[in-house]
This record gives C-alpha cells, sequence and structure tokens, in this order.
C-alpha cells in the first residue's frame, strides 16, 4: 500500500509530554516493519535486530507496526526479544541488525 503524496511526518495525540511533542510517520514505519521482517525470513532472531529512532512517538508507531513480530519474549522472559527504542537507549550496544 502506499503513503500517498502525504507520507510525511505527524504529531501524535498521546498522554506522554514525550510522545505527545514528538514526531512519527507511519508510513516509514511500515517500510521499516518490511525490513524487519525479510531479516527474520533469512533467518536472523528476534534478539538479533534493534530498531533505532531519535524520536519517541516513531518508537510508539514502529511497536505498533511491529506488534506481532515484537510478541516473541526475550531471553530473560522481561519484554519483547525484538527491541525497539530510542537513540538513548541503544547507546552503547550492539546487535547483528
Amino acid at each position: 500500500g502506499g503513503g500517498g503524496a502525504n507520507g510525511g511526518g505527524t504529531k501524535r495525540p498521546s498522554a506522554s509530554p514525550l510522545v505527545a511533542e514528538s514526531k512519527s510517520n507511519t508510513a516509514e514505519a511500515r517500510v521499516v516493519g518490511q525490513h524487519v521482517r525479510a531479516l527474520l525470513a533469512a533467518g536472523l532472531r528476534h534478539g538479533e535486530i534493534g530498531v533505532i529512532t531519535p524520536y519517541n512517538a516513531q518508537v510508539e508507531a514502529l511497536r505498533e507496526e511491529l506488534a506481532a513480530e515484537r510478541a516473541v519474549p526475550s531471553a530473560t522472559g522481561e519484554g519483547s526479544a525484538l527491541e525497539v527504542g530510542t537513540v538513548d537507549g541503544f547507546q552503547g550496544r550492539e546487535k547483528e541488525a
């Protein structure tokens, strides 16, 4: 499906002030979702993939897009194996993809 000519960022309503003032782009989230699913299909494990964005609202959009893929629990059983977070949240860590 196409995002049309208006695939730009939008502000998302949210209870969190950090997300309310942040930017998100659902068309971009769909493209990232396609890439993540391709990596999984190529044999990477959920825990080897990290999705990083500078925007809190985009984290939420990506988590919604990747809800099925994020249903796989992490090795510790806490949270999802497939991580989606901000640049700050991933600082100093590595993933295969």
